[in-house]
């Protein structure tokens, strides 16, 4: 019996989630939130996430439907030259069938 492909889309942004599940996409992998990059204890990330999806979804797995979402806190900064509470990642998935 031959085992299904999965698909997988690697974006930029975590927003694309939103129309891979409606095209059937199993994993979107993204980062562009860099894990909020700054957090502060009960409030998450300062500033607010510069996406749509928001706060609430700025590093992890997460599930939508049948779709995954993977968003990455990377390497890198944006704006200030700083991370707290954030260390920088480099991600390393394994993917079972």
């Amino acid at each position: 019996q031959q085992v299904p492909h999965p698909s997988i889309l690697v974006a930029h942004n975590p927003d694309v989630v939103v129309n891979a599940r409606k095209a059937g996409v199993d994993l979107v992998l993204a980062g562009h939130t860099h894990g909020g990059q700054i957090r502060l204890p009960f409030i998450g990330s300062v500033p607010e996430i510069p996406d749509a999806l928001g706060r609430k979804y700025d590093r992890g797995l997460f599930e939508f439907g049948e779709t995954q979402l993977f968003i990455t806190s990377g390497i890198g900064e944006m704006g200030p030259r700083a991370r707290l509470l954030v260390p920088p990642e480099i991600a390393l998935l394994e993917i079972e069938l």
